[in-house]
């Protein structure tokens, strides 16, 4: 069988011995029109993130993030250095994450919202709209926020829209 690029034409993909009555092509694309015709069109993965137009955070299974756009640096305060390769609670500035366990790792993550949304959603593969109340260090005072959350899985990773964050004004720290 003899395979044939749909886009240039050229029987530059590899042959495959077949013991048929013919040499019936077959098309595939060559690896140097998959570059120059379908390749321009992936999108890097900052600039998709990018183009939501909403705060999204890409997290590992590990519930470490791996990416942020540029609407959620924004949101946060912080540049990518400072929240890639972050707990969600050190990204957001828990004040349980500040505690020498670390986020993930005191009594309160056992019940942290944010955390069961992301840890359900790989689980499962459903995604979640949660809201979340944590007590977050701003500008050296503790202030109890309300986050609204969705989580939706994507492959091997988890992207954590922010949809809101607001300070609770039913709760005080």
């Amino acid at each position: 069988m003899k395979r044939i690029c749909a886009w240039c034409g050229q029987g530059t993909l590899s042959e495959l011995a077949e013991a048929s009555a013919g040499d019936i092509p077959t098309h595939g694309i060559c690896d140097a029109c998959n570059q120059k015709h379908i390749a321009k069109y992936a999108r890097p993965l900052q600039e998709f993130l990018d183009g939501l137009g909403v705060p999204v955070l890409v997290v590992s299974q590990a519930c470490v993030v791996l990416a942020a756009n540029e609407q959620a640096q924004q949101l946060l305060g912080k540049k990518l250095p400072l929240i890639s390769g972050h707990f969600p609670g050190d990204v957001i500035n828990c004040l349980h994450a500040k505690t020498p366990e670390g986020c993930g790792n005191t009594v309160h993550c056992r019940t942290c919202s944010i955390r069961s949304a992301v840890m359900d959603t790989f689980a499962s593969g459903q995604p979640q709209c949660v809201e979340a109340y944590p007590d977050m260090e701003l500008c050296c005072v503790v202030k109890r926020m309300r986050f609204r959350i969705s989580t939706k899985k994507e492959d091997d990773v988890v992207l954590l829209w922010i949809d809101e964050i607001s300070p609770d004004e039913r709760r005080a720290v």
